[in-house]
């Protein structure tokens, strides 16, 4: 009974692996060569697997590879972000707390650029869930945000305005940077960081 769990199990992580790969190959085709251009058989050459295989944990093929990397993509980000807000907590200063966003959102988002840039770049393959998930996402970070700076004493701090507007604002300065990658900033990426949490206190204060 024991050696066949273990061999169960051995043959489940095996395929875990395969499908693995499978997925890590046609991500990096689709954001080389596009979804278009990347075929099935340049995908199972990369990873060295006959189409059959490939077929089998994937039955419906390209459009099935490129969804499940969409949104086991999402699923990380969701999951990340809801770690994150679990330590952004109400006695941190207006200063740190915006620190630990910037830094914790460009994290999140820089670590799945290449989900960032297949969405943009094939949006009409996206399915209407995919799209929630991108909803989703956004709503979590701002829910958190607006309620971190609904405590006191952060509330009497900043001047009243809109704050899903401002806070959407705040988080685009860091989305955009998975688009267009860390080199898109000169200075340095964590010198961009403060220098925008420092602008955004300022403009926030009362």
């Amino acid at each position: 009974m024991h050696k066949e769990i273990k061999s169960m199990t051995s043959r489940d992580l095996q395929a875990s692996e395969r499908r693995e790969q499978i997925l890590n190959a046609a991500r990096q085709l689709f954001v080389q060569e596009g979804y278009h251009a990347a075929s099935m058989r340049a995908i199972n050459k990369k990873v060295g697997m006959s189409d059959a295989l490939t077929y089998h944990y994937f039955p419906e093929g390209k459009l099935e590879i490129f969804n499940t990397i969409i949104r086991e993509g999402h699923e990380q980000r969701i999951q990340d972000i809801n770690n994150f807000v679990k330590s952004l907590k109400s006695d941190l200063s207006l200063r740190d707390g915006l620190l630990l966003v910037g830094q914790k959102v460009s994290e999140i988002f820089l670590s799945n650029d290449e989900i960032t840039q297949l969405v943009i770049r094939e949006k009409n393959l996206l399915e209407p869930e995919q799209y929630k998930f991108l909803t989703n996402i956004t709503q979590q970070l701002i829910d958190s945000m607006i309620g971190f700076l609904s405590n006191e004493p952060i509330k009497s701090q900043i001047r009243e305005m809109d704050f899903r507007l401002a806070i959407m604002q705040f988080i685009y300065n860091f989305t955009t940077i998975s688009i267009f990658g860390k080199e898109f900033v000169v200075d340095g990426y964590d010198g961009y960081i403060e220098k925008i949490v420092d602008f955004t206190v300022k403009l926030w204060s009362k």
